[in-house]
C-alpha cells in the first residue's frame, strides 16, 4: 500500500478513541496491512511533527489524525521499528508541547509486549538525549513491567544502575525511575532512593518529596510528615487533566 493511499485509509478511522488498546480498532485485520507496509507506516507517523501536515485542515477534517493510527498500526503489527521511532518523534513533538504520543507511549508498549524494553531502557541509560523524554520513556515500562512480572528482573537493575549514577544533569529521569520503583512496588531498594535524594538530584515536581516516596511505599504514614501531594495524588490529577489536553491538540 503506497503512502498516500495508507494515508486515507487510516484517516477513515476519525478521531482516536481514547481508550485502552484493547478498544483500538482492529486496524491490521480492518486494513490489510503487513510487514511491508512498515517503513510507509513510519512515514506516516512522522507526520504528526510536520507543520505541513497540518497546514490548511479544517478544524472537522479527521484525515489530520492519520499518524494517530499509523503508530496504533505499527504496535498491532508488532514492528520493531516503532519504540525508537517513537522516541525520536518525541524530541520534535516536545517542541511543540503536544503529548499525544507521549500519553500513548505505554499503551504502545503494551501492545508490543516484551520486544520494546530493549529500546526503552537503552534510551534512558543514553545521557545525550533530553532528559524530560527519558523520562518519558521510564514511566512507558511501568504498565507492562507490571503486567508481566518475569520482566522486573530486566527492568529494575537497568534502572537501579542508572540511579546509582544519578546526576544533576538529569533530575526529571531520576524523578521517573523513582516513580517506576514506586509504581511496581520496590520497596527493598529504598536505599538507593535515599541517596538520589541525599544527593539532591531528583525533581521533586515530578515525584514529590523523599517523604512522600516512603508514604506511596508503605514504610511512613501520611501524617507523620507534610503532605506534598503525593506522588498518586500527583498521577490522579494529571488523569484528570487528560481529557482537557486532548481538547488543545494541533489540528
Amino acid at each position: 500500500m503506497d503512502y498516500d493511499t495508507l494515508a486515507r485509509t487510516l484517516a477513515a478511522f476519525g478521531e482516536p478513541p481514547d481508550q485502552e488498546p484493547a478498544a483500538w480498532p482492529r486496524y491490521v485485520q480492518a486494513t490489510g496491512v503487513g510487514a511491508a507496509d512498515v517503513p510507509a507506516l513510519l512515514e506516516l507517523m512522522a507526520a504528526w511533527a510536520d507543520p505541513d501536515h497540518f497546514e490548511g485542515r479544517d478544524r472537522d477534517d479527521v484525515g489530520v489524525f492519520a499518524p494517530v493510527h499509523a503508530w496504533r498500526t505499527l504496535a498491532q503489527l508488532g514492528a520493531q521499528e516503532l519504540i525508537p521511532a517513537a522516541l525520536d518523534l518525541l524530541e520534535p513533538l516536545l517542541d511543540l508541547e503536544d503529548d499525544w504520543l507521549a500519553e500513548d507511549l505505554p499503551d504502545l508498549v503494551l501492545v508490543l509486549g516484551a520486544d520494546a524494553i530493549a529500546p526503552l531502557l537503552d534510551y534512558v541509560d543514553d545521557t545525550a538525549r533530553e532528559d524530560q523524554i527519558r523520562g518519558i520513556a521510564c514511566a512507558a515500562l511501568v504498565e507492562i513491567t507490571r503486567a508481566h512480572d518475569e520482566l522486573r528482573a530486566r527492568v529494575l537493575p537497568r534502572l537501579l544502575a542508572r540511579l546509582e549514577q544519578a546526576d544533576r544533569s538529569a533530575p526529571v529521569t531520576n524523578a521517573a525511575i523513582i516513580e517506576v520503583l514506586v509504581e511496581l512496588g520496590a520497596r527493598e531498594h529504598v536505599d538507593v532512593i535515599a541517596r538520589a535524594y541525599a544527593a539532591n538530584v531528583v525533581e521533586t515536581e515530578v515525584i514529590g518529596t523523599y517523604n512522600d516516596v516512603l508514604v506511596e511505599l508503605g514504610l511512613r504514614t501520611r501524617h507523620a510528615t507534610k503532605a506534598h501531594g503525593g506522588a498518586k495524588a500527583d498521577k490522579r490529577a494529571k488523569q484528570r487533566q487528560k481529557a482537557a489536553r486532548k481538547a488543545n491538540r494541533r489540528r
